[in-house]
């Protein structure tokens, strides 16, 4: 090391990581995320599809469509 920084110094500090800190746990955290998300957003295509009423029927359409974005957002950001 002392080739590439003749200034560095290694550290005698006790590196602390836990779990919570590490890229496993956001993972983990996002997949059961994932698992809620998935089935409430199935149920909530089929309440869009057969529970809006005839009164609604021209937003039928827009609604699918502003829920799949939403969906789409929500499983790629998470």
């Amino acid at each position: 090391m002392d080739i590439y920084w003749p200034d560095y110094v290694e550290s005698s500090c006790r590196r602390n990581h836990t779990y919570f800190d590490s890229s496993d746990f956001m993972i983990t955290a996002y997949h059961c995320t994932a698992l809620f998300t998935i089935p409430l957003s199935i149920f909530t295509f089929m309440t869009i599809i057969r529970v809006t009423p005839r009164k609604m029927k021209n937003m039928k359409i827009p609604l699918l469509i502003v829920h799949a974005w939403g969906t789409n957002l929500d499983l790629l950001l998470s």
